[in-house]
């Protein structure tokens, strides 16, 4: 059965947006990119490839990659990617939404998202996917032009008939964060290409030429990174429901059930509750 959000980002596609994008959002996508070392036999997936730029990118780059793998709900731009890819790369394009990716647990050293995480229906359950899919150690690497901190894509949710969350870069790291990765980062990362002169606009969800110029000079696309440390909270099953008990207990409220409907164990302190951090 197709994904919920398959119609919109089917015509979407057949309309010719999946290499707009491309051109748009591709070039800062690249610089990091250009940061992974993804070495002999590792596996990259890109969580809503569209038309699997970031994937032919990784494998020629690295050809002696072992697993690059592009998913997205859209089986239209998936149909691209395949054309795009075919006799000349060595991936794999799959219709498939961010919280249900056909792979199992710690399958992948690296995984990418770019424009694409927002669209989730629970952007917290993808972000947990991302992890699921990785092996400790392994990292997820998200970009995305639509925050707040940069105005102008305020006007974006009008341009698609999708829900899309709007989060602050403050409101992705906490995200990062519950979802259990480590070493949880920001950063601004710059599209540093001259503006043709004769572009016309609209152009990349820009109104004005000097919308995309502050774009590109003052705001950046959001980059938020973050590890599956060999000791993050989410590898335990009970860590999490751990830290939502003593949280309960230190506000007076019953304790929830445990994982398996198993009492809470009391009398210790774990990673990211309050009382862990004393």
């Amino acid at each position: 059965m197709p994904h919920e959000n398959a119609g919109p980002f089917n015509e979407w596609a057949r309309r010719g947006a999946g290499p707009k994008m491309e051109e748009a959002h591709a070039h800062t996508g690249r610089k990091v990119l250009d940061r992974l070392q993804v070495g002999y036999d590792e596996a990259f997936i890109d969580l809503g490839c569209g038309t699997g730029w970031a994937a032919r990118y990784i494998a020629e780059k690295v050809p002696t990659i072992g697993l690059c793998v592009g998913v997205d709900v859209s089986e239209e731009l998936i149909k691209q990617a395949r054309a795009l890819a075919s006799g000349k790369y060595p991936v794999k394009f799959l219709v498939a939404p961010f919280e249900d990716v056909p792979f199992g647990d710690a399958s992948f050293h690296h995984a990418f998202s770019m424009e694409a995480l927002y669209y989730a229906k629970d952007p917290l359950a993808a972000a947990k996917s991302a992890w699921r899919l990785l092996k400790p150690g392994g990292s997820f690497h998200f970009l995305t032009d639509f925050y707040p901190e940069n105005p102008p894509s305020a006007a974006w949710k009008d341009d698609i008939a999708v829900p899309m969350h709007y989060l602050r870069e403050a409101e992705w790291v906490a995200l990062f964060k519950r979802a259990g990765f480590a070493e949880v980062a920001s950063e601004r990362v710059f599209d540093d290409r001259p503006i043709p002169e004769g572009l016309g606009f609209p152009w990349g969800g820009f109104k004005t030429r000097e919308d995309l110029h502050r774009f590109r000079t003052e705001y950046g696309s959001l980059y938020v990174s973050g590890r599956k440390g060999e000791g993050s909270p989410g590898l335990d099953p009970y860590i999490d429901h751990a830290v939502e008990s003593l949280a309960a207990e230190e506000a007076g409220e019953p304790s929830p059930a445990g994982p398996a409907g198993g009492p809470r164990k009391k009398g210790r302190a774990f990673p990211g509750s309050r009382r862990g951090k004393k």
